[in-house]
């Protein structure tokens, strides 16, 4: 996959959904961790999948608000799904613009 620009921010909000991956496979101490990441280029789409169990968060939407994390105040990373989330849209924007 060819990338321009913002190319650190984007493997920053990557990295921190892998790394939140990593850290309920750690707490849910799930045996034989899993993920698989798929890249399909045509569309660019990315899909991260594990096997984890999902998100406890009720209702699910609210991932994505700042502040909101299913982990205690002293694990993590800072950057959140919502940082996560307006770094992609960030990208998408400026990609869409350069059509």
């Amino acid at each position: 996959m060819q990338f321009y620009g913002f190319e650190t921010q984007f493997c920053q909000a990557i990295l921190n959904i892998l790394c939140n991956a990593k850290d309920i496979f750690i707490e849910r101490k799930i045996e034989n961790p899993c993920m698989k990441i798929s890249v399909f280029k045509k569309n660019i789409i990315i899909e991260i999948h594990d096997n984890a169990k999902g998100i406890i968060i009720s209702p699910i939407e609210k991932i994505f608000e700042p502040y909101i994390s299913s982990k205690h105040t002293n694990i993590g990373t800072d950057i959140g799904l919502y940082m996560s989330k307006v770094i992609i849209e960030k990208i998408q924007r400026q990609f869409i613009g350069e059509q």
